[in-house]
């Protein structure tokens, strides 16, 4: 209290032995501080807590959210508050600043509606930068108080931001109060995380005073009566959900037996009210009491709730979902569990976060190993082909190729037709293309398998096969490849399917080499670009993002700079408001490259250094098309500004990233890149190495059409270079 009064703050650890001690201790704090109207916010944390991101502070968050405030602090944007209460377990991709509004509405929240324009989704640094912000403008109002109940069932990012917070506390006029039991499995984590920033308690109370003895839960519970037994079993299994509507509808009981059950229940000491519902007195019990439920009982209970929480919830979202899993597994309902944990995986991956979608699919996938009958199976390929599209979006290139794997083997050993199982080919086929591999054969026999049976399937088997084309450098096979491919998708109703082919063909022909046709990659973007009012408001509309991005790369190659800049800032506008994590990257990259041909090297340098961030903190490799397009913007950036140096290093560290990975079109751009930067320093022989390199490796076939102009004014300086040494040499003689 004297901390608190005095403008300070400090996390402090509650670690005692004596439960009892620890939580009349921690009780004793809370009301000290209400007798001196320091606000007090207690958080109490249920095992089902730990399932999602932030899920046992979200509340906390939610109340110190003030719409008025946030618009002082940041008056061009608006934090729309529905997302702290609609998307728990979501918060771990909070957009930048703190602010959700578009976002919140693709996910289907209460408020519904996008803004016209959000910010890209941010990764952990920021989320725990933003979410102190959050604490910083509240604690303006005068000194908190935040006690944590049972802080050994929280989630590992909510225990990462305590311990990022730690350290700044003392400059805060915020206590947090985290009662902690030593002998749960997370104690020596926790003690890992705090034991520098914290001050912690390890006894209490003091060696000699009283300490506490309560019997076993068995003879304690013998005093309850039946009613009273059940009406706890379902505050313990509902958790957070334990609201009063939730456990009499669970319960099927009358509301006067519920509430006379509860009754007797709060007074043997065993809850307590918990806003609108209940919640164990002793948060560390929820595990054991679950323990002492006969089995039956226990699924019984855990049916009714999720039923419950369906039938109110009617659209849960976020952690709920995670939590509604938990309860359907328990249940038995396995299958069940397995669909309500891919939609929270879908909700992740619209919010750009693959790191909390890939943990909803592989609980997923816990809940259905060994699982047998044919929905169960079914299921399991679902997930895996789900599995491979996130890590797809991550830029996983091997686990995806891996989970695709895993879903072809499933589908062809329960009996699937070709045209069932053909997707899963077309998406290995693109994820080995990227690590180096050569699918071409699986590519043709499986078109021979489908053919005339899908158009849809043929459509997206010929669009990986003109990318494999693209990438091997056989421009004229790639877009007669890709032509047909768009001729069957504009067959289909799949308007995603169409504008993907379009943009795909444009890309053949754009990276066509000698045999680019840029009008025609045009024609091919301005009909994907057709189909942009379709795409808006659905999961596809980063789409928009990246054909315009395509666009206008393709309008400055035709030698239309403005138009190349207009499509380019709507392209960033795009991805910045709907785009995915790999979105953003491509995007930014790309239009990093597209600002320095235009020679806005500001604009480049910020754009390049945004998806550096991006790339370090996921940790994407260098075999991974992000990286590599990083390093070629990188080195390309160093060029414009006169560093040679850096310039060179980053374009050969491009050049065996592309190597190993087997990317052409990333390897002749930076050959070309290299010969033009010894040129532009006078080291016409050095120049002279990387295109005869590029000549010998049949690389000139893949470079862009943006890139030839380069190209051929290096070439003619090197065919100059002789000429103009003999000249010298006529002038030097007598």
């Amino acid at each position: 209290m004297r901390r608190l009064g005095g403008g300070r703050g400090g996390l402090l650890v509650l670690t005692g032995q004596d439960p009892v001690a620890r939580r009349e201790l921690l009780r004793a704090i809370q009301e000290r501080a209400e007798e001196n109207r320091i606000e007090t916010i207690r958080v109490r944390v249920h095992p089902l807590d730990a399932v999602a991101p932030f899920s046992a502070l979200l509340p906390w968050f939610a109340r110190w959210y003030d719409p008025e405030l946030e618009r002082a602090h940041r008056p061009k944007t608006q934090l729309d508050s529905s997302f702290f209460t609609a998307l728990a377990g979501l918060l771990s991709v909070l957009p930048e600043g703190g602010r959700s509004g578009g976002e919140q509405g693709r996910s289907g929240g209460p408020d519904g509606g996008a803004d016209k324009e959000a910010p890209p989704p941010l990764g952990p640094e920021e989320v725990r930068t933003e979410l102190l912000s959050l604490v910083e403008r509240r604690t303006h109002q005068g000194p908190a108080l935040v006690t944590i109940e049972a802080a050994e069932f929280l989630d590992g990012a909510s225990r990462d931001w305590l311990a990022f917070m730690a350290p700044r506390l003392p400059e805060l006029p915020v206590v947090i109060v985290a009662s902690l039991d030593p002998g749960s499995a997370s104690y020596h984590r926790w003690r890992g995380d705090f034991a520098q920033v914290s001050t912690t308690w390890e006894r209490w109370p003091p060696e000699g005073s009283a300490r506490h003895r309560e019997p076993p839960l068995s003879e304690r519970l013998r005093g309850l009566s039946p009613s009273a037994r059940e009406a706890l079993g379902a505050v313990v299994v509902a958790g957070p959900e334990a609201r009063e509507s939730v456990l009499e509808e669970s319960l099927a009981w009358p509301r006067e037996r519920l509430a006379a059950a509860l009754q007797e229940a709060q007074r043997a000491g065993w809850i307590e009210p918990d806003g609108e519902g209940w919640a164990l007195l002793d948060s560390r019990l929820y595990p054991d009491l679950a323990g002492t439920l006969e089995p039956a009982l226990r699924r019984k209970l855990h049916r009714a709730i999720g039923d419950t929480i369906l039938r109110l919830g009617r659209n849960p979202q976020g952690a709920l979902l995670f939590r509604l899993g938990e309860h359907l597994a328990e249940a038995g309902e396995t299958v069940a569990a397995a669909e309500r944990l891919e939609k929270a995986a879908s909700e992740a991956d619209l919010w750009g976060s693959p790191e909390l979608a890939e943990a909803a699919l592989q609980r997923a996938l816990s809940l259905l190993n060994g699982k047998k009958g044919e929905e169960a199976e079914r299921w399991e390929e679902r997930l895996y082909g789900h599995l491979a599209e996130t890590r797809i979006l991550s830029s996983d290139a091997k686990g995806a190729a891996e989970a695709y794997t895993r879903a072809l083997a499933l589908s062809r050993d329960r009996g699937g037709e070709p045209v069932e199982w053909a997707r899963y080919v077309a998406g290995l086929a693109r994820a080995e293309i990227h690590l180096g591999g050569d699918p071409e054969e699986l590519l043709r026999k499986t078109l021979a398998q489908v053919e005339g049976r899908s158009k849809e399937i043929e459509s997206t088997l010929l669009s990986s096969l003109a990318l494999l084309y693209r990438e091997r450098g056989r421009g004229p096979e790639a877009m007669d490849t890709a032509e047909r491919a768009s001729l069957l998708a504009d067959q289909s109703d799949d308007i995603a399917l169409r504008v993907n082919t379009h943009d795909g063909a444009a890309s053949a022909y754009f990276f066509g080499g000698a045999m680019s046709d840029l009008r025609r990659a045009r024609e091919h973007l301005e009909r994907a670009l057709s189909y942009r009012e379709a795409l808006e408001g659905t999961p596809d509309a980063h789409l928009n993002a990246v054909v315009l991005d395509a666009l206008s790369h393709v309008e400055l190659a035709l030698g239309r700079p403005a138009e190349a800049a207009r499509h380019g800032t709507e392209a960033l506008r795009v991805a910045r408001t709907v785009g995915t994590r790999s979105c953003l990257l491509l995007i930014m990259s790309n239009q990093a490259e597209l600002r320095i041909e235009l020679g806005d090297l500001s604009q480049a340098r910020e754009l390049a250094q945004v998806v550096r961030q991006l790339c370090d903190r996921y940790s994407l490799g260098d075999m991974d098309a992000d990286r590599q397009q990083l390093l070629l913007v990188e080195g390309r950036l160093a060029g414009a500004r006169g560093a040679f140096g850096p310039a060179r290093e980053r374009l050969l560290q491009l050049v065996a990233a592309s190597e190993k990975s087997g990317t052409r079109h990333f390897l002749g751009q930076a050959l070309v890149h290299l010969a033009s930067l010894h040129a532009d320093r006078g080291d016409l022989p050095g120049a002279r190495t990387y295109l005869e390199r590029l000549d010998r490796d049949g690389l000139r076939s893949s470079v862009p059409g943006i890139t030839r102009p380069r190209l051929e004014r290096v070439e003619a300086r090197v065919r100059a270079a002789p000429a103009i040494s003999a000249q010298r040499d006529d002038r030097a003689s007598p």
